[in-house]
C-alpha cells in the first residue's frame, strides 16, 4: 500500500480514483463466469495469465488529511516471489508509461457508472453525505464528480502513479510460505528502479 492524496487535495484523488479503477481486478479468472473478461489491467496482464494468482484488486481510500492506495494479491503459496514480481511488473507499466485513450476512458465510464450506480441505494446516500462533510465540511452532488472525472488526461493519471509510488510503501503478507517472501528492502528498492529506463524491469536481478 502507498499513501495517496486525500479529499482535500480534490483533483489528484480523482486521479488516483481513476487510476485504481484502470487497475480494478477481483477473483480469479475464467473464459466463461459472470463478470468475467473485464478489460481492467489487473485482469488481462494478471490473473488472466498467473493461474496461480487467485485474486489481484486495486483499493483506494480517501481520509480528511491522507489516503491510501493498496493492492491486494492472493494465490498459491509456491508462487510467492513470482506474484510479488508481477506487481511490481504493473507498478513500473504505470510509472513508466501514459495509459492509452482506450484504457483510460473506460476506465473513466466505469467510475462514473458505478458513482451512479451506487447513489441508488439509499443507505450509501447517508454514509456519502457523512464522509464528504466529515472530510471536506460539505457536500458535492454526483453531478459535480462526474465532470471532475470527466477532465482526467493520461497525463493526471500518469503523474500521480509516479507520486504515490515514489513514496515508502507499507507491506503486509498472511498465511504460508511467508519465509519464502521477499525482505522490504528488496520489494522497495526494486519498485524505485522501475523509474529509470536504465535500471527498469530488473526484477530482483
Amino acid at each position: 500500500s502507498q499513501i495517496a492524496p486525500c479529499h482535500k487535495e480534490e483533483h489528484d484523488f480523482v486521479s488516483a480514483c481513476v487510476l485504481s479503477q484502470m487497475l480494478g481486478g477481483g477473483g480469479s479468472f475464467s473464459a466463461g463466469g459472470p463478470g468475467k473478461g473485464l478489460y481492467s489491467r489487473f485482469y488481462l496482464n494478471v490473473l488472466n495469465r498467473n493461474e496461480q494468482i487467485k485474486t489481484a484488486v486495486s483499493y483506494n481510500q480517501a481520509y480528511s488529511d491522507s489516503g491510501c492506495l493498496y493492492f491486494h494479491f492472493g494465490g498459491d503459496p509456491s508462487y510467492l516471489r513470482n506474484m510479488i514480481d508481477v506487481a511490481i511488473r504493473e507498478i513500473g507499466f504505470l510509472v513508466s508509461e501514459r495509459p492509452g485513450s482506450v484504457e483510460l476512458e473506460r476506465a473513466k465510464k466505469q467510475l462514473q457508472s458505478m458513482l451512479f450506480m451506487n447513489l441508488e441505494q439509499r443507505p450509501v446516500v447517508f454514509e456519502d453525505i457523512a464522509r464528504q462533510v466529515l472530510s471536506v465540511g460539505k457536500r458535492q452532488q454526483a453531478d459535480y464528480y462526474y465532470n471532475r472525472i470527466e477532465r482526467i488526461q493520461a497525463d493526471d493519471v500518469y503523474e500521480i502513479a509516479r507520486r504515490i509510488f515514489s513514496k515508502p510503501l507499507a507491506l503486509a503478507g498472511l498465511g504460508k510460505g511467508l519465509n519464502a517472501m521477499r525482505s522490504y528492502t528488496q520489494i522497495s528498492d526494486t519498485i524505485q528502479r522501475q523509474f529509470s529506463a536504465k535500471t527498469r524491469w530488473r526484477i530482483f536481478g
